[in-house]
């Protein structure tokens, strides 16, 4: 494979096949293995209660995020996790 098909792959401009994908792991001393779990639907469900809170209530729960760091500061919640 050129360096030039590996940068376009790398910055996203193209979605390789899995065989590609094999190839380049190989390359790298890896191997490909696949797992299979469930569905986690936790963060769409959580997001799905947010949505249902009043103004205040948002409000309430952000103070309370805010606090919860300061006094736990190597925590890491749910929204940090995202970005």
């Amino acid at each position: 494979m050129s360096a030039s098909t590996a940068a376009v792959i790398e910055s996203g401009h193209a979605d390789p096949a899995f065989s590609t994908l094999e190839r380049m792991l190989a390359a790298a001393g890896l191997e490909t293995r696949v797992h299979l779990e469930p569905v986690d639907d936790h963060d769409a469900a959580l997001d799905a209660i947010e949505r249902l809170r009043s103004t205040g209530e948002r409000k309430r729960v952000a103070a309370a995020r805010f606090a919860s760091r300061r006094l736990w500061p190597g925590r890491i919640d749910r929204d940090q996790r995202r970005r």
